[in-house]
């Protein structure tokens, strides 16, 4: 099939939002859509949509809209810094154990990650070399004039402050179970649900990066939970979700308190609502009374 659709104006654009039911005047529409292209600001007005059409609810205000947008920027911010807290925490345990089990080049060598095939692990490794040689540091241009001639990337405190956190998370993915168990204890998780609770929160970080809706975001990358009588805060006296934005919101907050226990994670959260109180919390998947969880006590 050959997509027709046109490229429409501005003012085009503003009056197909009003002849489909969206309260506000043109100008008021042409004034934010000229800066936020259509299309993604389109993806906030499927809410607001009558079930099976795409003319509007009743009473459905540009402004109300706007709202949810703006508030999607704000939160897209929270989370992205509060992600860094534990980007930093894993880039730091990752380095600490493998130096200190190997040596600061074993990155370097498949034989420490048995989970990588030959070919996989080449390209790993070629894109670190490619990412590392692109920068322009001290750091790196250092290394290099000094120590060039014996080694091909530099050791991996230096290497791991480079590489992407998709780079990183690869990284613990494939290592040794011993040094992965090693790592997941060190933020008081198991191994298994630590793999994806990371794979999970690099997903987040590269909505985030890409400036991707996420407030009401059902997840593609689903975590595991914790489970059994050891963990019972997790299912009561709520249940977490793994699937939307409030589940990842708990593994953040829960990783977060085995790393600094100043972040204070719900009371971002707090005044983030008290900012945007129309934004329905449910759409996140927030249960009513989710501040009884002893998570987010």
């Amino acid at each position: 099939m050959r997509y027709t659709k046109p490229a429409r104006t501005f003012e085009e654009q503003a009056q197909l939002l009003i002849e489909r039911g969206l309260i506000a005047s043109k100008e008021e529409i042409e004034e934010r859509i000229a800066f936020v292209n259509y299309y993604r600001f389109s993806s906030y007005l499927y809410p607001f949509r009558k079930e099976g059409a795409e003319c509007f609810k009743q009473g459905t205000r540009f402004s109300s809209v706007w709202q949810h947008y703006k508030f999607d920027r704000d939160f897209r911010s929270l989370v992205f810094n509060a992600i860094e807290v534990v980007e930093i925490a894993l880039r730091t345990k990752i380095t600490y154990h493998i130096s200190h089990t190997y040596d600061p080049f074993a990155y370097t060598d498949i034989k420490h990650f048995p989970l990588f095939n030959q070919e996989d692990f080449e390209a790993w490794k070629e894109d670190i070399c490619e990412e590392i040689m692109h920068k322009k540091d001290y750091a790196i241009t250092h290394f290099y004039e000094k120590y060039s001639t014996d080694h091909e990337l530099p050791p991996l405190w230096i290497a791991c402050e480079y590489m992407t956190f998709g780079k990183i998370v690869t990284m613990y993915r494939k290592l040794e179970k011993g040094l992965k168990t090693l790592i997941a204890a060190d933020f008081n998780v198991p191994a298994n649900v630590f793999r994806t609770w990371i794979l999970s929160l690099n997903d987040v970080r590269n909505v985030c990066a890409h400036h991707g809706r996420l407030w009401n975001r059902v997840l593609g990358t689903r975590p595991k939970l914790l489970k059994g009588t050891k963990y019972k805060e997790w299912e009561e006296p709520i249940k977490i979700p793994n699937d939307r934005m409030f589940g990842m919101l708990t593994i953040l907050n829960f990783l977060i308190r085995q790393i600094d226990v100043d972040y204070r994670l719900k009371d971002q959260l707090d005044s983030l609502f008290q900012k945007y109180p129309s934004v329905p919390m449910a759409w996140m998947g927030f249960p009513q009374a989710w501040e009884d969880s002893s998570l987010w006590k």
